[in-house]
């Protein structure tokens, strides 16, 4: 039942228009924090990803890979690769 038990739906309806109004502003205050956090951890998964490859192409060009190696094994740019 998406989560919620049958007792918790029972107890909900007992509510009075004002308990499920602050419930339901409860529900909504959790469920934007969840989001915002969600979408603050996928960032730092991309933005750790980034630097691991910054890292990769820098050991590779460090051992002489040409710049078309580690774009073809990182995805970077030539840009990005000339500017490490």
């Amino acid at each position: 039942m998406n989560g919620i038990e049958e007792r918790e739906v029972a107890e909900i309806a007992k509510f009075t228009p004002v308990e499920l109004k602050e419930y339901e502003d409860s529900l909504k205050t959790y469920r934007d924090l969840k989001n915002s956090l969600d979408t603050a951890e996928e960032k730092g998964r991309v933005e750790g990803r980034a630097e691991e490859k910054l890292d990769i192409a820098r050991k590779m060009k460090s051992k002489g890979f040409t710049a078309a190696d580690i774009l073809e094994m990182t995805g970077l740019s030539e840009d990005e690769i000339k500017a490490l």
